[in-house]
């Protein structure tokens, strides 16, 4: 799993999570839980990363706008103690 950055737009996950549980985090913040049904809302230019949980996994679809051909800057992957860490709350 990798940190993203969507240069252009935001991400909205249509219909929100579709199956599973996942985690969301931007960059420093806490992590979300999300489950079926769920809408996750990244702003433009917002270092993130999103998926599936250590035990589950996580079935999402992504709307989003490309700038000159790329949807999204892929940047470092995340560490296992950011993919392990427990959501807040």
């Amino acid at each position: 799993m990798r940190v993203g950055s969507n240069e252009l737009c935001s991400v909205r996950l249509r219909r929100g999570v579709d199956d599973g549980i996942g985690h969301v985090q931007a960059w420093g913040g806490p992590i979300r839980q999300v489950r079926a049904g769920d809408t996750v809302w990244i702003p433009p230019g917002e270092k993130h990363w999103h998926g599936g949980t250590p035990d589950n996994s996580m079935e999402h679809i992504a709307m989003q706008e490309a700038k000159d051909g790329e949807h999204v800057k892929w940047l470092e992957a995340v560490t296992d103690e950011q993919y392990k860490a427990k959501p807040a709350g």
